[in-house]
């Protein structure tokens, strides 16, 4: 359930969503969300597809599309946007510390 505040009121918006999920590893390839609910509630759908990354060993989300809409009101204006990601790096981080211990 979501839920968006319009004209001081929140309203309800119900969702749903699929996976899409390699059969032999379990892992996720493609997600995807869509919310919902009545005028003058606008929709939304959220997808990302995620692919395995050589240097990294891991899957990483390669693209993400959002989508919102006022399904009351076809002719308005939308929104429509298309993330993409690359360059993926491992984040790390060395700590060496001394501590002394006064006598």
């Amino acid at each position: 359930l979501f839920r968006h505040r319009s004209g001081g009121v929140d309203r309800d918006m119900l969702s749903r969503g699929s996976f899409a999920i390699d059969a032999d590893t379990g892992r996720v390839l493609e997600a995807e969300l869509t919310a919902g609910g009545p005028p003058p509630t606008f929709s939304t759908r959220l997808s990302s597809r995620y692919e395995e990354n050589a240097a990294l060993g891991l899957l990483v989300p390669v693209e993400m599309q959002e989508r919102i809409w006022q399904p009351h009101r076809p002719k308005d204006d939308h929104l429509e946007v298309t993330s993409s990601y690359s360059n993926f790096r491992r984040f790390q981080v060395t700590v060496d510390e001394q501590i002394e211990m006064s006598k």
